[in-house]
């Protein structure tokens, strides 16, 4: 009986350190200032001499495609119209996740208004901006 209450009380204690770790690598991005909105994404990505570039057209209307990698991180864009100034699809991804992912036909979000964005999104535009 002694030893079904150690093997209970492990394995809880375990649960709960996961739990706390999950909840603490939830939070942590909760607390970051928004900083860059998503038309300065977007000319980053369309400006960027690194990016390679597509253009489509469907139904007498030009789509285009833009796709960036720099680091481990992967900016996608889509926009159409004359000059591409409408963004339909904006993500961000790095090897393991969808960091940052934007829909014009479900977001109702400003393209100027200010986004949260974690540190390595922010550090890595911020750099390359600088470079």
């Amino acid at each position: 009986m002694n030893q079904i209450m150690k093997t209970l009380a492990s394995k809880a204690k375990t649960t709960i350190e996961q739990t706390a770790q999950t909840v603490r690598e939830k939070l942590g991005n909760i607390g970051l200032k928004p900083s860059l909105c998503l038309d300065e994404i977007a000319s980053f990505i369309a400006t960027h001499p690194d990016v390679t570039f597509e253009t489509k057209e469907f139904l007498g209307f030009k789509y285009y495609f833009y796709t960036l990698t720099v680091n481990d991180l992967t900016f996608f864009l889509e926009t159409r119209g004359g000059s591409g100034n409408y963004i339909l699809k904006l993500q961000i991804t790095s090897t393991e996740d969808t960091l940052y992912s934007y829909h014009s036909y479900q977001d109702k979000q400003s393209l100027t208004e200010p986004i949260r964005l974690c540190t390595e999104i922010t550090d890595t535009i911020n750099g390359e901006r600088e470079a």
